[in-house]
């Protein structure tokens, strides 16, 4: 096989070789070293993406006039219902998928952090201490996915549900959400962006829902 083959097999499909390729010029690949950098690309197996947030859309809640004083919730932990609770994602660049795992927390406990914080963005008093909560969100994680094939795209999808101190659901819904980037490939910063996107339209969908409004304020 020629070098000039060698090299856009390695190469292909790799977001990098058009950057590269621009700045340095061809004859940096025509070096010793292209059967190493094949070698180098084949024996990642999995990605492990920190879970961060780091939303870069500008979407904020929907303001609506609540019926009442608005109530001190408790945001109980999210529980994640999808099959493999580690996976976030999957890249597809290569010819064997790799499957895109989540490192630090777990994306329920990543999930409830982002909604308490996005609750307590939107006015919402949310409080740890359940004793004196007059109503308890739960949620719930029903899909959370980042494709990277060429581009970035995710889309996750959660369930929120409103009790009262007798166990009574005032409301319930569900809010998707999806995130699209593009950059480098097999780049954290760039899942996290993406799905950190998906995530807060997600949550967004939800809690500018008016009987969602209407279920945490004291006029329900």
């Amino acid at each position: 096989m020629s070098t000039f083959s060698t090299v856009f097999r390695c190469l292909a499909g790799r977001r990098v070789i058009r950057g590269v390729l621009g700045t340095l010029g061809l004859a940096v690949f025509l070096g010793g070293n292209v059967a190493g950098s094949c070698s180098m690309g084949s024996k990642v197996s999995s990605i492990d993406v920190p879970m961060e947030y780091k939303p870069r859309s500008a979407d904020s809640p929907v303001t609506r006039t609540p019926t009442g004083q608005p109530l001190k919730l408790y945001l109980s932990p999210t529980v994640d219902s999808r099959n493999d609770p580690r996976t976030i994602g999957t890249n597809t660049e290569d010819e064997t998928p790799i499957p895109v795992y989540a490192a630090g927390k777990t994306p329920a406990d990543f999930v409830t952090d982002v909604l308490k914080q996005e609750m307590t963005t939107a006015g919402l008093e949310v409080t740890g201490d359940v004793s004196s909560t007059q109503r308890q969100i739960d949620s719930e994680l029903i899909q959370f996915n980042v494709t990277e094939g060429g581009t970035y795209k995710a889309i996750v999808q959660i369930r929120l549900k409103v009790v009262d101190p007798t166990g009574k659901v005032l409301w319930q819904g569900v809010g998707s959400g999806d995130g699209s980037n593009y950059g480098k490939s097999k780049n954290a910063t760039n899942y996290q962006e993406t799905y950190s996107d998906a995530l807060k339209r997600a949550i967004l969908k939800v809690i500018s829902d008016p009987k969602f409004t209407e279920a945490v304020s004291s006029g329900q």
